[in-house]
């Protein structure tokens, strides 16, 4: 608009499905390990998307160098739908069938809107202050419809699983923060906000409703501020020492609160709890930061006292949901997993961090974290109560060759990333150890180097497998879940023109986890 004025308009369009082919066999055996039947289970899906993303952003600068004024609005909306046909047969153990085949058919469409509105304002008051005001306002509209049939010659008959889901979710904040420094060697950062959410959700086949506003009569209005405070002391030069507090919020997200019940795998039955309430976090640090030439060593001690954590809990199915699903092949044997809000999860630990330059072409960035775990948690006078002691570990290496003289080999850089984490406990057991390791190779060239190839493989070792035992009086359980397998990619990209878009960077904030720094 001129020197001091921008506003800008962007339209993002998205068309997307993507299936997969699912075969399990089954082994079903009695208390003596003696083979009783199997059975095998056919699983196809397909699904398919659409979205479209409008943003419009305005920037007003100043001739005070730093000071702005933004102001945005944001749109995303789409529409979903896909099928799933589930097969499963029964054999007894020598072999024969076990009566007819159980034919299972989802079907299912849904749609959203999200609106987000933003302001940001940014003032350096001096050289070493900074006041940064802001308000958000998020809005989330969805609706989806859930029908399953079983299948059968006679016809389709629809089933209880069937959910005609929708909800509307509001969050609106307002914060504030300001940092500043005291003589030459203290310096802090306060922030606030304050946040005001509502959830509304509905069955709408059941007109059964539920949601939570926060704050609400019983949480008192102080419970909707989140501050932040973060101090500041240098004992000498590339030494310094931080201690921080901040209280944050985070809302379970659309699969936890979903009631839609999977039933995919006939023995691990998954739904969500639409009577999830957010959870909070008081997180306390305190830090030591040693800077020198060639890196940085970062010694954290921490303590994290989540409130209603949400985490997961699994039950053997109830009477009412197996008369439901006896149409789909499920049995008195299987188990329920949803999610349900802990009294309290406290996590205490030591994390160290350490990145080293040992030459302009290598770097490393080794992790360690070590951790103590004490979850509360109470379900139907059950006590779930769990401790323990977990640590994990991360290596990042890079190594880039520079040879300007060689075409072929200057600018190709490589990554080298694994990742252990020792088991851990939950309310009902604890979950595997894991472990994993990405490679990357990237090659930049062209004028200007706009051009990049890039070679990518996730997950080498196929290893990056997600374990659990669920330990009860009730039953006992060792499991394993994967959602992705070793993954290669070759991806090119170029980039051209001398488009400046600093402009469509917007803070963080609002829809996901609120703190005082907004």
């Amino acid at each position: 608009m001129d020197d001091m004025n921008s506003i800008s308009v962007s339209q993002g369009f998205v068309d997307g499905r993507f299936g997969f082919e699912e075969i399990q066999d089954q082994n079903y055996y009695d208390a003596n390990r003696q083979l009783t039947q199997t059975g095998i289970r056919y699983n196809n899906d397909y699904f398919g998307f659409k979205r479209q993303n409008t943003q419009v952003n305005y920037r007003r600068t100043f001739a005070k160098e730093g000071k702005e004024w933004t102001a945005d609005f944001t749109y995303n909306g789409g529409t979903n739908g896909g099928a799933n046909d589930i097969s499963n047969q029964l054999y007894f153990a020598d072999g024969n069938a076990n009566g007819a085949a159980v034919l299972v058919r989802n079907e299912g469409v849904g749609n959203g809107r999200q609106y987000t509105f933003q302001t940001d304002y940014v003032n350096p008051i001096s050289e070493n202050s900074k006041l940064e005001l802001g308000a958000r306002s998020y809005h989330n509209i969805s609706n989806d419809k859930l029908d399953v049939f079983s299948v059968a010659n006679s016809g389709n008959t629809k089933l209880p699983l069937s959910n005609n889901y929708g909800f509307k979710e509001m969050i609106n904040a307002v914060y504030g923060n300001y940092s500043n420094a005291l003589g030459k060697r203290w310096k802090y950062q306060a922030g606030l906000r304050f946040e005001y959410s509502k959830f509304d959700g509905e069955l709408k086949d059941s007109a059964q409703k539920f949601g939570y506003t926060y704050p609400n009569k019983s949480s008192g209005i102080w419970n909707a501020f989140f501050p932040s405070l973060y101090l500041t002391y240098q004992l000498k030069e590339g030494h310094d020492l931080q201690i921080n507090f901040s209280r944050r919020i985070r809302r379970p997200n659309f699969w936890q609160i979903n009631p839609y019940t999977d039933i995919s795998d006939p023995q691990n039955i998954r739904k969500g709890n639409p009577a999830l309430q957010p959870e909070f976090t008081n997180s306390f640090e305190v830090n030591y930061n040693r800077v020198y030439d060639k890196g940085n060593f970062l010694i954290s001690a921490y303590y994290r006292n989540n409130t209603q954590d949400i985490t997961q809990f699994t039950d053997t199915i109830g009477s009412e949901l197996l008369a439901q699903l006896s149409s789909a092949g499920i049995t008195p044997t299987a188990l329920v997993s949803t999610f349900i809000n802990a009294d309290r999860t406290n996590r205490s630990g030591l994390e160290l961090t350490w990145q080293h330059k040992f030459s302009p072409a290598f770097d490393i960035s080794p992790n360690l974290n070590f951790q103590y775990r004490d979850v509360k948690a109470t379900v139907n006078n059950i006590n779930l109560n769990n401790y323990g002691f977990n640590w994990n570990a991360r290596l990042t290496m890079n190594y880039k060759i520079v040879k300007p003289d060689s075409k072929l080999l200057n600018n190709i850089s490589f990554q080298l990333m694994g990742e252990y984490e020792s088991p851990r406990v939950i309310p009902q057991g604890r979950m595997k150890a894991q472990q994993s390791m990405d490679f990357a190779i990237r090659k930049d060239f062209l004028k200007n180097n706009a051009g990049t190839l890039t070679f990518n493989v996730q997950d080498v070792f196929n290893s990056r497998i997600m374990g659990t035992i669920t330990d009860t009086d009730r039953f006992y359980q060792d499991s394993y879940r994967r959602w992705n397998v070793r993954t290669i990619r070759l991806t090119f990209s170029y980039r051209f023109g001398n488009k400046d878009l600093q402009i469509f960077k917007r803070r963080e904030g609002g829809d996901g986890e609120g703190g005082g720094e907004g």
